[in-house]
């Protein structure tokens, strides 16, 4: 028997949200491999990018509810190109910003946008993939954000030292709109209103205060609050702990501060790959999400506490990836945990929830960091990193609990 076209084309829709990623994580890398040049040029401080950070994730708390709801009722192929395209302008408009001012409203609306690509990627995965394979279907599409995340200081460190840190970001934010034209000649538009469902449909103007009813959906916010900062963490101040306490130039950013991300990349997809393996072998749902995220957790809590000590660049760099795989290993169990708690109809609206107690909390922190970081150093900054995955582990056990169907 044939297979519908939506099953034959999940993996084909996958690959392109996964490309997506990557140029999100491109266009949102730019400013953090040139935060030390663009600093030294308007004269910043790290206050001041703390600032700017802030307003990024101040964009994506207040839009991540709209773009959950865009996302359930106008369907993936028109929500996505929606967003892109949004956020493929605003990152274009990096380029003419001369001021904190000018950086911080762009970086708001850059955020606004891009918050709606993973609430996309969620509901893909929830609406194309059976339980089995969204664990490694989530590692996939997740671990491209440390494709972009990798190969952003190698582009954009030669379009820097080349031509200008302003055309970097003319020439990311471009192939947003390329992967847009070729997103709708692939998505066919009837596709959206397709009637597979791995789980039962329910209401979709089901309002969201409805959902936090439920104590899963607390302790997938919980989840989401609690492991978002670290990610933003290794993103946004990365390179400026390399170049400003470690010493690196720009050039040896490019050589050297992608091997972090590639290692969280690889975390991510071996994480999904270990929860598929564990599923088809026999184990619980509950089992092969657990194992992974708590491995994961105790990687990274462990790599921080020591990174700060290092005595070499290598051995931090070498740390830092340790961290950036453990931290990512978490990914994949609690993106599969949206569709094994709840039907994929409130998916969308699930997911923006839990965005929004994301950023709220790394909102918090990044603006924490750069005070933090102008009055002491990075060694409170690490050790607060090195905690958060302890109580990742307790929230899942106390708080979210074993994984069951709640609607």
């Amino acid at each position: 028997m044939e297979k519908p076209e939506y099953l034959r084309l999940r993996w084909v829709l996958l690959a392109l949200v996964s490309l997506a990623f990557i140029i999100n994580f491109l266009d949102r890398q730019v400013l953090s491999v040139l935060a030390p040049t663009i600093r030294r040029e308007l004269g910043l401080s790290n206050s001041e990018y703390g600032i700017i950070v802030f307003c990024f994730l101040l964009g994506m708390a207040v839009f991540q509810i709209p773009n959950g709801m865009l996302m359930d009722r106008a369907g993936a192929r028109r929500g996505f190109s929606i967003v892109v395209f949004f956020w493929s302008v605003a990152s274009f408009l990096h380029s003419a910003a001369r001021s904190v001012l000018q950086f911080g409203i762009l970086r708001f609306c850059l955020g606004a946008a891009e918050c709606g690509n993973y609430t996309g990627g969620l509901k893909l995965v929830a609406q194309r993939f059976p339980v089995s394979e969204r664990g490694l279907a989530g590692g996939i599409f997740n671990s491209c954000t440390f494709v972009g995340s990798v190969i952003a200081p190698v582009i954009v460190a030669w379009l820097a030292l080349r031509f200008s840190w302003r055309m970097a970001f003319m020439v990311a934010s471009s192939t947003g709109f390329v992967w847009i034209v070729v997103w709708r000649l692939v998505y066919p538009k009837e596709l959206d209103s397709a009637e597979e469902r791995f789980g039962p449909a329910v209401n979709r103007d089901l309002p969201v205060r409805h959902l936090l009813k439920f104590r899963q959906t607390w302790g997938l916010i919980f989840l989401r609050s609690l492991t978002g900062p670290l990610s933003h963490f290794y993103w946004f101040w990365l390179p400026e702990y390399l170049s400003d306490a470690r010493g690196l130039s720009l050039k040896q950013l490019g050589e050297i501060v992608w091997i972090p991300y590639l290692c969280g990349g690889i975390g991510n997809i071996f994480s999904g790959w270990a929860a598929g393996r564990l599923q088809k072998s026999g184990r619980s749902v509950d089992f092969s999400r657990r194992l992974p995220l708590f491995t994961g957790a105790l990687i990274v809590s462990a790599a921080n506490m020591v990174v700060y000590f290092a005595p070499s660049v290598s051995l931090a760099v070498a740390l830092l990836g340790i961290a950036n795989f453990g931290a990512n290993m978490i990914e994949p169990s609690f993106i599969g945990y949206f569709g094994d708690f709840f039907p994929q109809d409130v998916v969308g609206r699930v997911t923006s929830l839990t965005g929004v107690g994301d950023n709220m909390m790394s909102m918090l922190l990044m603006l924490s960091t750069g005070i933090v970081l102008d009055r002491y150093s990075y060694l409170p900054v690490f050790v607060i990193a090195g905690i958060l995955p302890l109580i990742i582990i307790a929230n899942v056990i106390f708080v979210l609990g074993r994984v069951r169907r709640v609607m």
